[in-house]
């Protein structure tokens, strides 16, 4: 659960108001958190991120659920994704499920999509595990294994996270998550399927 430290992270534009859940607006709300530098760059080689949530379905495609990276613009600010492993819970693709992580601009992007988009107005469950000696990045709904992909460069290292957001995205046209955020967990080690479920 998320809890108020401000130390640790910022709740942008929002507050927590004790009960567990981040409960974010949307749409151009600059409602989001931002976690520590360097949270995920430097968990060595592999990385698995869980987020208990509720999508409201509201709301334009390419959300985000979160996104650990770096844009254009300066620290703190939005512009064009450069660096990023985010979710997002519809995209203009395919409008399904998306997780992408990239460490040189979207050319070089990686992403495995869920078969739909997120279902909304129930609570859900999805994970991102980056498995750096297997070269693989693995999404997961609702504890089963939805796929992972090969990929090229899953190095953690080389993501420039200066902009650890929940709730909001490095691209400056998309909007802010709209729905609530009930848990995010991330580990510094590839969970096994087993665990995940």
């Amino acid at each position: 659960q998320l809890e108020n430290d401000v130390d640790t992270f910022a709740a942008e534009n929002t507050v927590l108001d004790g009960s567990g859940v981040l409960t974010l607006a949307g749409l151009d709300s600059d409602q989001f958190v931002d976690l520590p530098d360097g949270i995920i760059s430097t968990l060595g080689r592999s990385a698995t991120i869980e987020v208990w949530l509720e999508w409201t379905g509201a709301g334009a495609p390419w959300q985000r659920v979160f996104d650990f990276g770096s844009s254009e613009a300066e620290a703190g600010f939005q512009g064009g994704g450069v660096t990023y492993l985010f979710v997002t819970p519809s995209n203009t693709l395919n409008t399904h499920l998306r997780v992408a992580f990239t460490n040189a601009g979207p050319p070089q992007e990686r992403s495995v999509n869920g078969p739909t988009a997120l279902p909304f107005t129930v609570p859900s469950h999805v994970a991102v595990v980056v498995d750096g000696p297997a070269a693989t990045l693995a999404l997961y709904q609702n504890g089963a294994l939805v796929e992972a992909m090969p990929t090229a460069d899953t190095t953690l290292a080389r993501l420039n996270d200066i902009n650890n957001w929940i709730g909001r995205s490095q691209f400056i046209a998309d909007e802010e998550f709209q729905g609530t955020i009930d848990e995010v967990r991330i580990y510094s080690v590839a969970r096994t399927a087993a665990q995940i479920a």
